[in-house]
C-alpha cells in the first residue's frame, strides 16, 4: 500500500474524530438551548435531507474538477463553517436558526467531498488492492466515529461547546494538510468532455445510471434497506430504556456496538480482501445482518442485544466495501463522480424519512416491534436481490472485469 494513501487515511480519520466531537456537541447544545427531542431530531433530519437533496450535483463537480483541489477546498469551507460556529457559541451569540443554516452549508460542501474521494481511491492504489483500501478508509472513518463520539462528550463536558466545535474545525485543517502531501493521478478527459455544460454531464450521469441494470439495481437496494433500517440508531434509546432496562448507559453501549463491529468487519477485509469479491456474500452478509436485527428486537438483557448488535456490524462491513469496489471497477473512472453522487443519493433516499418515522412507529407499536420489522424486512429484501443479482455482483468484483452486453445487463435488475 501506497505511502500516499496512509497520509489520506491518516487525515480522514483526524477530521471524522472532529466530525463525531462536533456532532456530541451541536446535539447537546439544542437540547441544553431549546429542551426539545423535536428540535434534535429536526436537526439531524435537515442535515441528512441535504447530503440527499445534493447527491445529484455533488458527484458532477467530482468529475468537473480536480478532485484532490476539490477536497481541499471542501474542507477549507467547513473549518470556516465550524470555526465561525465555535465563536458564535463560545459568545452565547449562536441562534438556532443559524445552527440550521451552519449545519445545512456544511453538509452541502461535505456532500461534495465523499464522491471525490471515492473516485481518487482506484487513482491511488493497484486494481487489486481496491478491496483493501476500501477496508482501511471505512476502518480509519468507523474508528474516528467511535473516539470522536467519546471525545465529543469529554471535551464538551470539560470545556464546553465552543471550544469543541472549533477542535472540529481545526480538524478540517489537519485533513487539509494531509491532501497538500499526496498525489492523486488527474483522469484524463477528451477535448469534447471537458467542454461539456454541468447538466449535460448531470444528463449523461443519468443515464448511465439507467443502461447499467447492475449499478442501478445496487442503488435500489441500497434504498430499501437503508429504508428498512435507517430508524434502527433511532430506536436504541428506546430499546434501552424499554425491553432491555438498561438506561443511559445501554443506550451508549448500543451506540457504540454497531460502529465496533463494523471496524472488526473491516479488518478482516482489508487482511482477507477475496472475501469481498463474491455476490453471495454481499446479499448473505446484509441478510445476516437482518437476522442480527431480529435478535437485537427479541433480545431481554443487554449482553445478547450487545452481541446482536456486534455482529451486524461485522456483517454490514461486507456490503459496504463490495458496493463501493463494485463502483469503482464498473464505472468509467470519467463518471465515478457523478454516479458515486446519484447511487448514494438513491440509497439514502429513503434514511431522513426512516428516522422521521421510527420514533412516531415505535409510540404506536412498540421499539420492540419497529425494530423486528426492520429486521424481516433487510432480511427479506436482501435474498430477494440476491437471487436474482448475485452471480452478476461477482462477474463485476472479478479483477479481470468483463463488459456485459447491453441487453444483459439490463435484465439484472429486479
Amino acid at each position: 500500500m501506497r505511502r500516499d494513501i496512509w497520509v489520506l487515511l491518516s487525515g480522514q480519520f483526524v477530521s471524522v474524530v472532529g466530525d463525531g466531537v462536533a456532532a456530541i456537541a451541536v446535539l447537546w447544545w439544542v437540547l441544553q438551548t431549546t429542551g426539545s427531542a423535536a428540535a434534535m431530531g429536526a436537526v439531524a433530519a435537515v442535515a441528512a435531507a441535504t447530503t440527499v437533496a445534493m447527491s445529484p450535483f455533488s458527484g458532477v463537480f467530482a468529475d468537473r474538477l480536480d478532485r484532490r483541489r476539490l477536497m481541499i477546498g471542501v474542507d477549507l469551507a467547513r473549518a470556516a463553517i465550524y470555526g465561525g460556529m465555535a465563536l458564535l457559541a463560545a459568545t452565547g451569540s449562536l441562534p438556532l436558526w443559524a445552527v440550521f443554516v451552519l449545519l445545512t452549508t456544511a453538509r452541502a460542501a461535505g456532500s461534495l467531498f465523499s464522491p471525490a474521494l471515492a473516485a481518487s481511491l482506484p487513482r491511488m492504489v493497484a486494481e487489486d488492492g481496491l478491496e483493501r483500501a476500501n477496508g482501511l478508509l471505512g476502518m480509519s472513518q468507523n474508528g474516528g466515529q467511535i473516539l470522536g463520539a467519546a471525545v465529543g462528550g469529554v471535551l464538551v463536558a470539560a470545556l464546553g461547546v465552543g471550544p469543541a466545535l472549533a477542535a472540529d474545525a481545526l480538524s478540517f485543517v489537519v485533513s487539509v494538510a494531509s491532501l497538500t502531501m499526496v498525489a492523486i493521478p488527474a483522469v484524463r478527459r477528451t477535448a469534447g468532455e471537458a467542454a461539456e455544460g454541468f447538466f449535460r454531464q448531470m444528463r449523461a450521469g443519468l443515464a448511465f445510471l439507467g443502461q447499467d441494470g447492475l449499478v442501478r439495481s445496487m442503488a435500489e437496494f441500497g434504498l430499501l434497506v437503508n429504508g428498512a433500517a435507517g430508524g434502527i440508531t433511532v430506536l436504541f434509546p428506546l430499546l434501552a430504556a424499554g425491553p432491555l432496562h438498561a438506561g443511559a448507559q445501554g443506550y451508549g453501549a448500543l451506540e457504540a456496538g454497531f460502529p465496533v463491529g463494523i471496524l472488526a468487519g473491516l479488518g478482516v477485509i482489508s487482511a482477507v480482501p477475496a472475501i469481498a469479491r463474491s455476490g453471495a456474500a454481499l446479499y448473505g452478509a446484509t441478510a445476516g445482518a437482518g437476522l442480527a436485527v431480529i435478535g437485537l428486537a427479541l433480545s431481554h438483557s443487554l449482553a445478547l442485544a450487545l452481541v446482536f448488535t456486534v455482529v451486524g456490524g461485522v456483517l454490514v462491513a461486507v456490503p459496504n466495501v463490495m458496493f463501493t469496489t463494485l463502483l469503482q471497477r464498473r464505472v468509467p473512472a470519467e463518471m465515478q463522480g457523478r454516479v458515486f453522487g446519484l447511487v448514494n443519493g438513491i440509497g439514502q433516499g429513503l434514511t431522513p424519512l426512516a428516522q422521521a418515522g421510527a420514533g412516531v412507529l415505535a409510540q404506536v407499536f412498540g421499539s420492540a416491534a419497529v425494530t423486528l420489522a426492520s429486521g424481516l424486512a433487510v432480511a427479506g429484501s436482501s435474498a430477494g436481490f440476491g437471487l436474482a443479482a448475485a452471480p452478476a455482483v461477482t462477474g463485476a468484483l472479478a479483477l479481470a472485469p468483463r463488459t456485459a452486453p447491453a441487453e444483459e445487463v439490463g435484465q439484472v435488475a429486479p
